[in-house]
């Protein structure tokens, strides 16, 4: 967290000195845009990490363990897979569902279908691709994608499994 702290601060820095070199004016109009959208989203964020605490608090561990966590196996898999493309909501609402499913037991497999699926299928982005492109494009790009959030949350499991839970320690600040 603090590396991705310091990463974001210097990518200001740097934001403010090509703004400044443009004009000395734009360094002042960049940081009223973003606070304007940072209070338009602050009630969004709120939000969202009440709901991944009461998922946290109010699904039991069991519960997840079974359903979600490595004893799941691929069945937990698509599990994540479906909730990820049927979760309303942006990036905003689903990282922080995402990483209390983590911190809550889930397997990483499941929590990288959710996030894959989140971004491939979600079904609140359907209906603008389909009147926007087309219904028959959209499902195509449907069908053509529908592997890869199991795939790849798969993947993640077997490549990555035994990192489990050394990231659910280090999400949890415990390293």
């Amino acid at each position: 967290m603090k590396k991705t702290i310091v990463g974001m601060l210097l990518t200001i820095l740097i934001l403010i000195v090509v703004a400044y070199l443009e004009s000395p004016l734009l360094p002042l109009k960049g940081f009223k845009v973003g606070l304007i959208m940072t209070i338009k989203i602050i009630p969004l964020l709120i939000f969202a990490f009440i709901i991944a605490g009461y998922i946290q608090v109010l699904i039991p561990q069991e519960v997840i363990a079974k359903w979600l966590g490595e004893e799941s196996g691929f069945k937990g898999i698509i599990l994540g897979s479906i909730a990820g493309g049927i979760i309303p909501g942006g990036p905003y609402v689903s990282y922080p569902i995402a990483a209390s499913f983590l911190k809550a037991g889930s397997d990483l497999g499941t929590v990288v279908a959710f996030v894959a699926a989140k971004l491939l299928w979600s079904i609140s982005k359907l209906v603008m691709e389909g009147a926007i492109l087309g219904f028959r494009l959209m499902a195509i790009r449907l069908g053509v994608t529908l592997i890869f959030p199991p795939l790849v949350g798969l993947l993640a499991s077997l490549f990555f499994g035994r990192f489990n839970d050394r990231l659910v320690a280090r999400e949890a600040g415990e390293n």
